[in-house]
């Protein structure tokens, strides 16, 4: 047995004892186990497919958006690239027109920093600066108590504020600039004609301020536009949201099936289908084109299989409306019919095939002496034996 095998025990054997075997057991060796009795496996695998189609239902990890006018669709590049050449084409363009765009932003914000930085520059360098050797006493400095002043930063005020007499109008000072005139009594007083000026910035108007004399106007910088969360792929070929979210549907297998609100959604739909070469969703669209078929659309069908080189199905719309004689005595007798002459003319055409069928002639050699035989006013031709018995007999 393994216990043998393995270990070196003390055996008794009728009061003897003894030692089991001295064959050495190599050390390295693995000795192999067989389990017969397994678990059994409850949980099944999911596959790519299923993944993906939980992260769409969950919405998660969507990087990308679908856009029709203004509505958007999120969705998965990876999975979007993979249909189709000409959706991975469509993919990496939005992709770098994200990119370009988020390049955009970044050297307008850094413009605007620029500007900034670059104005409070100036307003410091232009900032006064007291003159060398001239002290500012505190008693200058502080106004006296008791008077009222204007603070120096306010805007501009009515002209009837803070009023004085003219009589107890101060004289210009020593300590008043030479280039600021001193007030002027009649613009101190109240009268009727005198108006009130705006205060700037009331009402949420922006004060305007005149530019200075030799000074240019600078123009803002450029605030920069909202910043997309990620890339954005515009149907602008489509009017209609329900084919995008319909096209989503099948991509992602989340609805088995097709049935779009309006023939002008399934058209988007097939446009979509031949713009990004999805050949399922162009089946399912052209198929639909067969159901619920009557005398009143089945003009507009023909027309949508024309415009999108349906043939196969124009060829199975057309005959079945051939073979229908009351359906195609209606069909022929609506003016919807006529603004469709390429159509109008398919349909004679077929029916007379199928209606009217033109026997083919047995040879072409007796088709044309039949022709001249018909023709009228026409002597028939005689054989040259019976002339010259005629011109012998009378002679």
């Amino acid at each position: 047995t393994f216990i043998k095998r393995s270990l070196r025990i003390a055996m008794t054997h009728w009061g003897r004892v003894t030692t089991g075997s001295s064959q050495p057991i190599p050390k390295n060796k693995p000795v192999v186990l067989e389990v017969e009795e397994l678990p059994p496996i409850h949980h099944v695998e999911r596959n790519i497919a299923e993944g993906i189609r939980g992260l769409y239902q969950k919405c998660q990890m969507y990087d990308m958006n679908l856009v029709v006018g203004k509505h958007r669709f999120p969705a998965h590049k990876a999975v979007l690239a993979s249909m189709s050449g000409a959706f991975c084409q469509r993919v990496r363009q939005a992709v770098a027109d994200y990119e370009s765009h988020l390049k955009g932003i970044a050297a307008l914000e850094a413009a605007a920093a620029l500007a900034v930085t670059n104005k409070e520059t100036s307003l410091a360098d232009e900032a006064p600066t007291p003159a060398k050797g001239v002290a500012t006493s505190p008693a200058a400095a502080s106004p006296a108590p008791g008077a009222d002043a204007a603070p120096g930063a306010a805007p501009a005020i009515y002209c009837n504020q803070w009023k004085e007499s003219p009589a107890d109008a101060p004289a210009p000072s020593e300590s008043t600039p030479p280039d600021m005139p001193a007030a002027a009594p009649d613009a101190l007083q109240e009268g009727p004609a005198a108006e009130p000026a705006p205060i700037p910035g009331a009402d949420g108007a922006s004060p305007a301020v005149a530019p200075a004399a030799g000074e240019t106007t600078q123009a803002p910088p450029a605030v920069p536009p909202p910043a997309l969360t990620r890339p954005e792929l515009h149907l602008d070929f489509i009017e209609s949201p329900e084919a995008a979210q319909v096209m989503l549907d099948v991509v992602y297998q989340m609805n088995p099936e097709y049935n779009p609100s309006s023939e002008e959604a399934n058209k988007d739909v097939l446009r979509l289908a031949q713009q990004l070469d999805l050949p399922r969703l162009e089946e399912l669209a052209t198929r639909k084109l067969a159901e619920n078929l009557t005398t009143e659309n089945v003009v507009p069908r023909l027309s949508t299989c024309k415009e999108f080189d349906l043939s196969d199905m124009y060829d199975s719309i057309e005959e079945e409306v051939v073979a229908n004689q009351p359906a195609l005595a209606r069909v022929s007798a609506t003016d919807e019919v006529i603004q469709h002459p390429v159509i109008l003319q398919s349909l004679l055409v077929r029916s007379a095939k199928v209606h009217r069928p033109v026997a083919e002639p047995q040879s072409s050699k007796t088709s044309k002496r039949a022709l001249e035989e018909s023709k009228p006013g026409r002597p028939e031709k005689q054989h040259k034996a019976s002339q010259g018995r005629a011109l012998a007999g009378g002679a």
